[in-house]
């Protein structure tokens, strides 16, 4: 073909979903040219535009029968558009808005045409990811056909690298909104470090004392503290800033409570123990 004739490309605009999986070999988009001459475009070319009232199509699912027919000098484009006479074989679909998710659809018609190792479909849960964060889990690996702990994994990897977004909600398998449940993950020393101030040097009564580290192990209550301010923190990433003031509120409440129940324990512990001793 001639690098200065037009192809198909020119025209017809290809969605980013369409891109999830890489074009064929020259040979083998040949090889398919030369089947559809002999037997026709048998498989119907997908366009999908975002509603009723846009005339910005984009092509789905059919570059590499599209290219394979250019390819073996299969005329693909007319006047007005696609070449009744030479695609007549085959049904150009049209869709629009929710008619089609784009992207399930790419991965629905490919996945069982091709045959992908498990890293090319881990590769594959980080394209459908970045693309549309917003998925949940169980409904990209409804899509994929993988475990949702997969999927979990690799958003759980991608998102710690900055290649995928946190977000805040996800839409599940029935297409409700959900919130964003995020393991917190709890990071605790076996020994805190403390600043001391040193004794004041007897012959430099003006100067400050210098300050020295000193480590030793941590106790049960400075425990439990780190692992709350751990866990707070974590809690705090996860949720929007805007529920901070209020998220602060609700464990305030929570701890004063806590300590009205300990209290009463002491209390009743306390009075057992005098029950022993009379």
């Amino acid at each position: 073909m001639d690098a200065k004739t037009k192809t198909w490309r020119d025209e017809i605009k290809v969605h980013p979903a369409a891109d999830l999986f890489p074009m064929m070999s020259e040979s083998e988009l040949r090889e398919l040219g030369e089947d559809i001459k002999r037997n026709g475009l048998r498989m119907p070319i997908y366009m999908w535009a975002p509603d009723k009232n846009s005339h910005n199509y984009q092509l789905v699912d059919g570059r590499n029968r599209l290219t394979a027919m250019e390819l073996v000098g299969i005329r693909v484009l007319g006047k007005k558009g696609f070449d009744d006479k030479q695609v007549r074989s085959a049904k150009i679909l049209w869709y629009y808005g929710e008619q089609l998710d784009p992207w399930e659809f790419v991965v629905s018609a490919n996945i069982h045409r091709r045959h992908l190792t498990q890293e090319q479909k881990r590769d594959l849960v980080a394209k459908l990811l970045k693309a549309t964060p917003e998925k949940s889990n169980r409904q990209i690996a409804a899509t994929i056909g993988v475990d949702h702990k997969t999927v979990g994994a690799v958003r759980e990897e991608r998102e710690a690298r900055g290649e995928i977004p946190h977000v805040v909600t996800i839409t599940d398998t029935k297409g409700r909104q959900q919130p964003v449940v995020r393991k917190v993950r709890l990071l605790v020393s076996t020994e805190t470090i403390a600043v001391k101030r040193m004794q004041q040097p007897q012959n430099d009564p003006v100067s400050p004392p210098p300050l020295q580290l000193s480590g030793g192990p941590i106790d049960p209550v400075a425990c439990c503290v780190m692992r709350h301010r751990e866990f707070v923190f974590d809690l705090v990433r996860a949720v929007p800033a805007e529920t901070w003031t209020r998220l602060v509120s609700a464990l305030q409440g929570d701890i004063a409570d806590i300590g009205e129940v300990l209290e009463q324990q002491r209390k009743e512990q306390g009075s057992e123990a005098d029950g022993d001793g009379r």
